[in-house]
């Protein structure tokens, strides 16, 4: 696309695509497969790239939204709290998976979140969970939002043990003409 038997703009597309590499995919892993240049019959030209990954680097893929709970746009599965420091200068994180949270809906709207106690301290620390009766937050459960909810109710459930679990429960907020 740049040398001397480049059409006409074509230059200047291959420094405008090698920019947006450079700004947006910068920390990609991926690299270069196979490239591919096809000019049709029109005069289109179709540049292809095929990308593979280096040995030992997976691809992470996100549990489905739908089996997921989320407070005010944070994935409970992605919270993190930090440990007690057991080497000196060294940072562990502590999260769960997926299955140790978990949300329902009433059907008179109230939702009630249970998930591990940690992960409720991790996400009012970084002020996403607001305090019983405070300021309306987002909530998504089973794949659908639910707001404004307020916080209603914390308390521990009856795994008395490391770890227990936290029950959040959510009431919608009234709206105007509800008493």
């Amino acid at each position: 696309m740049c040398g001397k038997k480049a059409k006409s703009g074509q230059a200047e597309t291959f420094e405008l695509l090698s920019s947006r590499w450079r700004k947006e995919f910068s920390a990609d892993p991926r690299l270069v497969g196979e490239w591919s240049l096809e000019i049709h019959d029109d005069n289109q030209v179709q540049l292809t790239c095929e990308t593979t990954l280096p040995d030992g680097v997976e691809v992470e893929i996100p549990p489905p939204i739908e089996k997921r709970v989320a407070i005010n746009g944070k994935f409970l599965d992605e919270a993190q709290i930090r440990l007690s420091p057991g080497t000196p200068g060294a940072i562990s994180l502590l999260s769960f998976p997926l299955k140790q949270h978990r949300g329902e809906v009433r059907d008179d709207g109230t939702v009630i979140v249970r998930t591990k106690m940690p992960t409720a301290v991790a996400i009012f620390a970084e002020g996403l969970l607001q305090p019983v009766g405070g300021a309306p937050v987002e909530l998504m459960v089973a794949g659908k939002k639910h707001s404004p909810m307020v916080l209603a109710e914390v308390r521990c459930s009856d795994n008395v043990g490391h770890n227990d679990i936290a029950v959040l429960v959510f009431k919608p907020t009234k709206t105007e003409g509800q008493s």
